[in-house]
């Protein structure tokens, strides 16, 4: 109900605003073409030019709309400035040229005698053309700036929540433990765990006062993380990745995938009996990160993995 009412009080602004719009511009033509704001013998003969000259301006308002706000809205990549007015200005063009046939056209089968004044309706167009231009820069910029507010926020929101998690300290309490059990019983293995480890909080180091990180380095990372975790788990964790093809010169947040695959490590029961393959898939502009659903019971989530990653732009 509430939006309903929203609506209905945008509508009646805009149509006062149109309203209004078609008035001034009416009064500015009128003092081009006559030399006079009010060439009229009398008040009737003023109110039916002004509705006379309605429907085609509004017909003009919305084509011009049509082409300024809504086309270039198709396409991912905006064109450059020179190039995005030249098209409009041809569109818009074109459009009144189709207009004014229409209307002659729709006019001449009430009035046969109906004549449409094509310079008064470029005149219009150009008006119309001008204005709805600067409100779709000025429009853009305002979005542009909220984007950049929010993409602030959530940077900051991003590296505040580094800082606090990081590497789970449970994880290195676990990864302890094992490397003890491994010194025992395989010192080889005891050996390389160590140095995934080593490269692991090295690269956490590294990567702390960094925006984003190369997609292959994180890669690499995550491979160090999972072979640790494989190491817990008694290799009942493993990796499907594809799509090395698509890694190319990508950058993505750092730490990512590490916290996408610690968030499924956390909520999983992972077990000889119930093994689980992580998916990891690039592709061309995105990745792909899936598993099975093996829910363990009694898992309270203190991360914000998930949920920011979910709602920020990680791979650029």
């Amino acid at each position: 109900m509430f939006m309903r009412r929203l609506d209905g009080k945008y509508l009646l602004v805009g149509t006062g605003v149109g309203i209004l719009f078609d008035i001034i511009l009416q009064l500015f033509y009128n003092l081009v073409r006559h030399n006079e704001l009010l060439p009229y013998d009398s008040p009737g003969a003023c109110l039916s030019d002004l509705l006379y000259n309605m429907v085609p301006c509004l017909l003009i308002l919305l084509s011009n709309y049509l082409v300024i706000f809504t086309l270039w809205s198709r396409f991912r990549r905006k064109p450059a400035l020179w190039l995005k007015m030249t098209v409009d200005a041809v569109l818009s063009f074109l459009l009144l040229f189709i207009i004014n046939r229409l209307f002659l056209v729709v006019a001449r089968i009430f009035q046969p005698e109906t004549t449409v004044d094509v310079p008064g309706t470029i005149l219009y167009n150009i008006v119309i053309f001008m204005c709805v231009e600067v409100a779709y820069h000025v429009a853009a910029a305002y979005e542009l700036r909220h984007r950049q507010d929010v993409a602030r926020q959530e940077l900051l929101a991003y590296k505040y929540n580094l800082l606090n998690a990081q590497v789970n300290p449970h994880f290195l309490f676990n990864s302890l433990n094992n490397l003890l059990y491994l010194i025992r019983s395989n010192p080889d293995g005891a050996c390389e765990f160590t140095r995934n480890l080593s490269r692991l909080y090295r690269h956490v180091l590294e990567v702390r006062d960094k925006s984003t990180v190369p997609l292959s380095e994180e890669l690499d990372f995550m491979w160090h993380y999972v072979s640790i975790l494989s190491i817990r788990y008694n290799n009942a964790l493993n990796v499907d990745f594809q799509g090395r093809e698509h890694v190319g010169g990508h950058r993505i947040l750092p730490l990512v995938l590490q916290m996408l695959i610690e968030d499924i490590a956390k909520h999983n029961e992972i077990s000889l009996r119930k093994p689980m393959t992580v998916s990891v898939r690039v592709e061309a502009e995105r990745i792909v990160v899936s598993n099975p659903i093996h829910p363990r019971s009694n898992v309270v989530s203190n991360s914000f993995g998930l949920g920011y990653i979910t709602g920020s732009r990680a791979v650029r």
